[in-house]
């Protein structure tokens, strides 16, 4: 019976950051989609657009984000806490195309555009780009990571072969005097 067992440590490499930002990002589009979404709704049926396309265009381009905040938030914070570098990157590259697009189109192209729509888009476009900047981090040192677990599986793969071809084709010593 053994009385001390060994334990591996495992370094955690999940970014504390990216989860703070990505958790206070999602509470805040909570907010962001309640107030936005009722102005939206008020703007459609209350007041004249001056370009039709900016009508049509409006209330797709929201649906679109919402959709996609749910997804992407989902991918940032279980990609994170599992350390999974594809999570990750859909994570960042949802967060540079289809969200930061229809942000900036919320926040300064949709006609009216309320003070809250520019107040909070502003504060939405700050917190997307805190997220690119650490998950870019995050995303590095995950690389890093993994690239280096793998370089260390290989070299040990690559030692045990050499030791079994070396033990096996061994000459005994004592045969063949």
């Amino acid at each position: 019976m053994r009385l001390f067992q060994t334990i591996d440590m495992v370094e955690i490499k999940s970014s504390l950051g990216l989860q703070q930002v990505i958790f206070y990002q999602g509470m805040f589009s909570l907010l962001y989609f309640a107030i936005c979404g009722g102005c939206l709704l008020n703007k459609l049926q209350n007041y004249k657009f001056q370009n039709s396309i900016l009508f049509i265009l409006t209330l797709p381009i929201f649906s679109l984000w919402c959709c996609i905040e749910i997804v992407r938030i989902g991918l940032g914070y279980i990609g994170n806490l599992l350390e999974k570098v594809p999570m990750i990157s859909a994570f960042l590259l949802l967060t540079i195309f289809p969200q930061l697009v229809a942000i900036l189109f919320l926040t300064f192209l949709q006609d009216p555009v309320f003070p809250f729509d520019t107040a909070a888009g502003s504060m939405m476009i700050l917190f997307l780009f805190s997220e690119l900047y650490v998950g870019r981090l995050t995303f590095k040192t995950l690389i890093e990571r993994q690239t280096a677990q793998f370089f260390r599986l290989c070299q040990e793969e690559e030692m045990e072969r050499i030791l079994n071809t070396t033990f096996v084709n061994r000459p005994s010593a004592g045969r063949g005097r």
